[in-house]
């Protein structure tokens, strides 16, 4: 093999360029005819590109599935790590299953090539959480436009901060920290994390109600900047802290801009989403609202005709007079919104 490594690494340059190229090699056999650094693989198509990027976007959509579940993993394992004994198994079931969790959201999340790509799909892993849990807010006291808006943003503040605080949890549990920390670490991420969600959600949830939609989308999207930027900064410096105090604090001031950066891009990305997809609820509720009122009105006039209906039958005037009692009718109904009204002509 020694005195032929020219020729049969001219052999295998061949076929690498067959793969490549889908054409046929062409060359002397007995050199070098190819290197490897000769050819490129054929660059994609913007159609192709365009697909790609679009199952790219729906596979940070689904990364938010395992994200979720990473977070309740976590908080059944805080709960079992503090019933010495009894909840023993269940902490380590938690502890590999929020692990298998966390892979798999990491193998769904793409690997972008910049920062606006990675931008990009983090505000829609972050869109698609929030759709997870946005059924709470109409689950209880929200089904209404008109409803108030703390029974629809407690249940769904509530379910952020918790799930937040399960991740951040089961991963200081994972390298090393002790449970006191840990819980201190989770309780602090999830409070910070529905703390600064409450800065833009009541914004989001009047787009609910119709009006004012571009005031009201602006009004949520610089609040949901504020409260994020917030959420950026505190939040890494908690993780700083405790789950990497080998960085020196320099490094972490470091990293600041291009956090705040890219919190500012997946903000504008994920909150754009949300602005929509509220506004499609909304239209949807109005529009559900408007012919169940419709429905009802209908009904009330029904009722009322019948019961004229039944007055006309009654009424000595009806019987003596019909052209009176018309008259009496149209004068009575003049006012109000039912303008004409047909009484049965054998009453």
């Amino acid at each position: 093999v020694h005195d032929d490594v020219q020729n049969l690494q001219a052999a295998e340059d061949l076929f690498w360029r067959r793969y490549a190229t889908g054409q046929a090699a062409h060359g002397k056999i007995d050199g070098p005819a190819y290197q490897r650094g000769d050819w490129q693989a054929p660059k994609p198509t913007a159609t192709a590109r365009a697909a790609s990027f679009v199952a790219n976007t729906g596979s940070a959509m689904a990364s938010s599935v395992p994200k979720f579940n990473e977070g309740a993993w976590g908080l059944l394992r805080a709960g079992g790590e503090l019933l010495p004994g009894m909840g023993d198994p269940d902490a380590g079931c938690a502890a590999r299953m929020g692990g298998v969790s966390r892979g798999q959201g990491e193998r769904l999340m793409p690997k972008a090539s910049g920062l606006v790509e990675a931008s990009w799909y983090s505000g829609m892993q972050s869109f698609g959480l929030n759709m997870l849990q946005l059924p709470l807010a109409f689950a209880s006291g929200g089904g209404s436009v008109g409803a108030q808006m703390a029974p629809r943003m407690s249940p769904m503040l509530a379910s952020m901060g918790l799930t937040t605080g399960g991740q951040a949890y089961g991963e200081a549990r994972d390298k090393g920290v002790g449970v006191a920390q840990s819980l201190a670490f989770g309780a602090s991420q999830g409070a910070i994390e529905a703390g600064t969600e409450m800065i833009g959600m009541p914004a989001l949830f009047s787009l609910l109600k119709p009006g004012k939609f571009g005031a009201k989308a602006l009004e949520y999207m610089v609040k949901e900047q504020g409260g994020e930027q917030i959420a950026t900064h505190l939040q890494d410096l908690n993780e700083w802290a405790v789950l990497n105090p080998e960085k020196s604090f320099a490094e972490y001031l470091q990293e600041r801009p291009n956090a705040a950066l890219q919190t500012a891009l997946s903000v504008a990305f994920g909150g754009g989403a949300q602005v929509a997809t509220m506004k499609g609820v909304g239209w949807a509720m109005n529009r559900a609202e408007h012919q169940q009122f419709k429905a009802q009105q209908a009904q009330a006039n029904a009722d009322m005709l019948g019961q004229l209906n039944e007055l006309a039958k009654a009424s000595k005037v009806a019987q003596r007079d019909p052209a009176t009692f018309e008259e009496f009718i149209a004068e009575a109904s003049a006012e109000s919104p039912v303008n004409t009204v047909y009484i049965d002509g054998q009453a």
